[in-house]
């Protein structure tokens, strides 16, 4: 076996390149204490190499946040975001067939459950809330926790002989300091 964890096995690297992004957003102040954004973004799932292989769609995800000054120095903020799963279904994949991936024929099953497997990013609403406090003009110190409600992806092959099924449900907590020059 030669160290190999499979004998004669050859191991292939899958590129995955960071899709184009074009972004707008607003924001607005209401009043000395309110600040209202308004983002939207376009990810182009389909032309980035490895995303478009498995057969991911073009995403347009929408944020709408609100930050709340209590004073000068301390903000309470909160944030929703929306953007439909970009993992098509294949229900009804051909488990007998191949799919070209990168200039390698791969097996319609071993495709198909690393698609649904390996690249869960199927949630598609978020909610965060978040605090920040400045301490100086030039030092600040943010908090932020996010959720990412619980989706789930399935499908099956034909004939149902093989079923794939993946969920997703994320809790972030970030804390940062900030500097200011």
């Amino acid at each position: 076996m030669n160290g190999q964890l499979v004998p004669d096995a050859t191991l292939d690297d899958l590129e995955l390149q960071s899709p184009q992004v074009v972004a707008l957003g607003v924001s607005m102040e209401p009043g000395s204490t309110w600040l209202v954004e308004l983002d939207t973004k376009w990810i182009n799932w389909s032309g980035a190499k490895g995303y478009k292989d498995f057969d991911w769609e073009d995403q347009w995800v929408l944020g709408l946040g609100a930050q709340y000054k209590i004073t000068p120095a301390f903000s309470l903020r909160a944030g929703y975001n929306y953007a439909k799963n970009p993992v098509k279904e294949h229900d009804g994949f051909n488990p007998m067939g191949t799919t070209n991936v990168q200039g390698h024929d791969v097996g319609n099953v071993n495709y198909e459950s690393l698609r649904i497997l390996g690249f869960p990013a199927v949630v598609e609403h978020h909610l965060t809330l978040g605090l920040g406090y400045k301490f100086t003009s030039a030092i600040a110190l943010n908090l932020s926790y996010m959720h990412a409600m619980e989706n789930t992806i399935k499908e099956s092959s034909a004939g149902d002989a093989f079923s794939f099924e993946s969920s997703l449900e994320e809790d972030t907590i970030t804390l940062g300091l900030s500097w200011f020059f």
